[in-house]
């Protein structure tokens, strides 16, 4: 009678266990956050891995410290940021001096970006630009500061020089 009584809890154990890896299997072989999670893993570099783990196991910490009772304890509740950052950007201070640039590669240059800040007047880029340029702004060194200055006051008189020096498109007589 003992003897059948032990098979039969190893036989409830093992389906309970069956059970549970066959659930476990369903979630970890359905879920496609998974595998985009396992994607992005991968792509962490080796030297950052650590740290980034870090910081999710300290945030979902405190998610799961939040769920529940521990949100009517303390008041205090938490939710995922969708603009968070797990990576200070960081801007490197450039060099007293420039490597040589050949002519063209100026003239290229200066093209390009006067092109691209004709599209910070588009009304749907303008408010954030403006706020991006004065954060950007704001992290400078006065005397970076006032050099940018002098470069945007040397900008507008060459903005002048070139158009005194750009003929008029000729215009369609007819």
């Amino acid at each position: 009678m003992a003897d059948q009584l032990d098979r039969t809890n190893r036989l409830e154990a093992l389906r309970a266990l069956l059970t549970t890896a066959s659930g476990l299997v369903e979630t970890l072989t359905h879920d496609p956050a998974r595998d985009r999670f396992l994607r992005v893993y991968e792509r962490i570099p080796l030297e950052d891995r650590a740290t980034i783990l870090g910081v999710l196991e300290r945030e979902i910490s405190l998610r799961v410290a939040t769920l529940g009772e521990g949100e009517a304890i303390t008041g205090y509740g938490a939710r995922p940021n969708p603009n968070a950052r797990l990576y200070v950007r960081v801007l490197k201070k450039m060099p007293d001096e420039w490597p040589t640039l050949d002519h063209d590669k100026m003239v290229f240059s200066n093209l390009r970006g006067a092109r691209i800040m004709r599209l910070t007047r588009s009304p749907e880029v303008h408010d954030r630009w403006r706020a991006a340029v004065v954060e950007a702004f704001g992290l400078l060194e006065p005397e970076e500061r006032a050099e940018v200055a002098t470069v945007l006051r040397e900008l507008l008189d060459v903005v002048a020089l070139a158009d005194q020096s750009t003929p008029e498109p000729a215009k369609a007589t007819g």
